[in-house]
């Protein structure tokens, strides 16, 4: 004890221990300092190898360019006059006007997507609880307004009916 410094070593019954101590302590700090490493390159490893998500290219219409301008008038004018509106909505408003050209509904969601790569739509997502509703606007509607819930569009619990 006379070469060492007093905090270095602490009193103990044997002579060897401490040293023993001091060995197994920075033992265990290179093990962890392994173990975080090791841990880290699982983490890369696992986020280089999922698949990426496909890029969507930008769609390329099949329909003729006098069907297609009706067909984003009559849609154009829908979502402008309902305000922000849903799919199912406006499915329900197209088939009330009687639009020919639009042969289903998977139709009417390209076409949907196609007017908002042109910037003629937007979508806007509203959280009501713990659910989220998209909706399609014009450009030119208030954002402020595009999310306010309507009574209309909340998820409805329905009460068993008494029998």
């Amino acid at each position: 004890m006379q070469g060492r410094p007093a905090h270095v070593r602490r009193p103990t019954s044997k002579p060897g221990e401490m040293e023993h101590f001091h060995c197994c302590e920075r033992t265990a700090k290179r093990r962890k300092a392994q173990h975080r490493r090791r841990k880290m390159f699982g983490t890369a490893v696992r986020f280089l190898a999922k698949k990426s998500k496909p890029k969507m290219g930008p769609i390329a219409m099949k329909t003729p360019p006098e069907q297609r301008n009706t067909i984003t008038a009559v849609l154009y004018d829908i979502v402008k006059e309902n305000g922000p509106i849903t799919v199912s909505n406006t499915w329900e408003r197209v088939k009330e006007v009687g639009l020919k050209d639009l042969t289903s509904k998977n139709h009417m969601k390209i076409m949907l997507r196609w007017m908002r790569e042109r910037q003629k739509l937007r979508l806007v997502c509203n959280h009501v609880g713990a659910h989220k509703q998209f909706l399609y606007t014009t450009w030119f509607t208030d954002p402020a307004a595009a999310t306010k819930p309507t009574p209309s569009s909340l998820p409805s619990k329905q009460k068993p009916s008494p029998s």
